[in-house]
């Protein structure tokens, strides 16, 4: 099972750890359920979930915006550094 979450909504990041405990992916969506004005804040809000979440044997899985959106850039570099 796959949980899609809004890394921008700091009252889900909190319950993260205990979702991840039933399902097998927690996916950190970056895309177009994210709204326009929300876009950077869940961006580093997905970071700091990957770096302080102990997500045990989930994966954490990120969709990123269109290659062709101002913010896909941005995405890859944040995210892969």
């Amino acid at each position: 099972m796959i949980h899609f979450f809004d890394p921008s909504n700091e009252k889900m990041a909190v319950k993260l750890p205990d979702i991840a405990k039933n399902v097998d992916i927690m996916l950190g969506n970056l895309e177009d359920a994210v709204p326009i004005d929300r876009k950077e804040a869940a961006r580093e809000g997905l970071v700091k979930i990957g770096k302080s979440v102990d997500f045990g044997d989930t994966q954490l899985w990120t969709r990123v915006n269109n290659l062709d959106s101002p913010w896909f850039l941005d995405d890859l570099v944040r995210l892969v550094r």
